[in-house]
């Protein structure tokens, strides 16, 4: 199955490579992909692979662990999705991390209308979710629900109760490269395909750096 998938894959890969920008995009792709990963069968890697990597791998997607975090927590079907692989990594490395717990505060950086904020909410956190203020952010990520501009984009229901949702995440503009206005005292931060949005590696590099200083003692 593995075999066949990585060659069916390549295929489209070329074929993807080969046609020209701005065509239209052809969503029975991206269908395939959720149709085969939904018919993949756990256990057939190492049960310490999940997440060993911070690359996007395969063999995380195959991985037990990965399809049911994908169920209990973010409530979706396995995809062979760069994206859901994001939210996986997370969720495995701060719950790893023992920050998934009552009381623990998270700061999130662009969240967009992602799950996480309201996974985390669920698990007894309390969250301070962020994303750029409107006027830095382009008509395209608006209208492909990239970016968030109040609380509302953030609740899933189907995670998280709307009552403590409400009680435990709050929201706010945040220009990230504005380090000064980064709020300091969380346990942990996350964000999830933002900081190559940053304007270059530099800029990418003194965010993770700076925003770093503001964890709490610990975090």
């Amino acid at each position: 199955l593995y075999k066949a998938i990585r060659g069916r894959l390549e295929i489209l890969v070329d074929e993807r490579l080969d046609q020209r920008l701005g065509a239209p995009l052809d969503h029975s792709t991206f269908r395939l992909a959720r149709n085969w990963a939904s018919g993949l069968q756990p256990g057939l890697v190492s049960p310490n692979s999940l997440c060993g990597s911070n690359l996007c791998r395969m063999e995380d997607m195959q991985h037990p662990g990965y399809q049911r975090l994908c169920r209990e927590a973010l409530k979706q079907q396995p995809s062979l999705h760069r994206k859901q692989w994001e939210f996986v990594y997370i969720i495995d490395k701060l719950s790893k991390a023992n920050c998934l717990s009552l009381g623990s505060r998270g700061l999130g950086f662009g969240v967009g209308t992602e799950p996480l904020a309201s996974y985390f909410v669920s698990k007894g956190c309390e969250i301070l979710a962020t994303d750029a203020p409107g006027d830095f952010v382009d008509d395209g990520w608006k209208k492909t629900s990239q970016h968030a501009a109040h609380i509302d984009s953030l609740f899933h229901s189907e995670i998280v109760d709307k009552a403590l949702f409400k009680e435990r995440c709050t929201f706010m503009p945040l220009d990230m490269n504005d380090y000064k206005s980064i709020p300091s005292g969380f346990d942990f931060h996350w964000s999830s395909c933002v900081i190559e949005h940053l304007g270059g590696i530099k800029k990418a590099t003194e965010f993770v750096l700076e925003s770093a200083k503001r964890l709490a003692p610990g975090g």
